[in-house]
């Protein structure tokens, strides 16, 4: 479905005094308002740009998603398992614009698509050896932190067939990618056709 097809034309008589005065504070800021899928009420097209609003802010992101790629390099981690790791993080946030970046990425650096594919049920897959699926789980539990934190049945599983310089590697670099999902997703940056 495209950016225009979500177009609505929100009718006052089916909203709020509450959601009238939000649409319209919206409508004066120059957004669009869109229907979410999700919860089937309006949102906006237009917010403000993070990387624009504070370039500085935006750079040290930069320069830390750099480094985090050069610890992996030098842990020996492959650049493909770098794009599959960080395309898992931004799948289970939902980032639709890293989702797309780091497919995309991940085939450029000799990825095939079937392990793409199955990436969200890597667990069922006989795709992954047992250092990525070591790597798969240690960057899964960064990214959802708040469940359980990084579990130690998690972390010993890693310990196992990991070197500590690869832990830390894919542990930055789930902490990169967090970092890029939340600011991508609140600034929605565009993920069009």
């Amino acid at each position: 479905m495209t950016t225009g097809a979500l177009t609505t034309d929100l009718k006052r008589s089916d909203m709020s005094t509450e959601d009238n005065k939000k649409s319209h504070a919206q409508r004066e800021r120059g957004g669009t308002l869109l229907t979410n899928p999700a919860t089937r009420g309006p949102f906006m097209e237009s917010r403000v740009n993070l990387g624009k609003a504070a370039p500085e802010l935006y750079q040290s992101i930069v320069n830390l998603d750099r480094l985090a790629s050069k610890l992996a390099a030098s842990a020996g981690i492959a650049e493909g398992l770098t794009h599959l790791l960080r395309l898992r993080a931004s799948q289970l946030n939902q980032c639709a614009y890293c989702v797309r970046l780091h497919t995309r990425d991940a085939l450029a650096s000799g990825e095939s698509s079937d392990r793409i594919s199955v990436l969200p049920a890597w667990r069922e897959t006989q795709y992954f050896n047992d250092k990525e699926r070591a790597a798969f789980a240690l960057v899964e539990a960064v990214t959802l932190i708040s469940d359980g934190q990084v579990a130690d049945s998690v972390y010993a599983e890693a310990t196992a067939v990991l070197s500590d310089e690869e832990i830390a590697a894919i542990e930055w670099l789930g902490v990169a990618i967090n970092a890029w999902n939340r600011i991508a997703t609140p600034s929605r940056y565009p993920v069009k056709p």
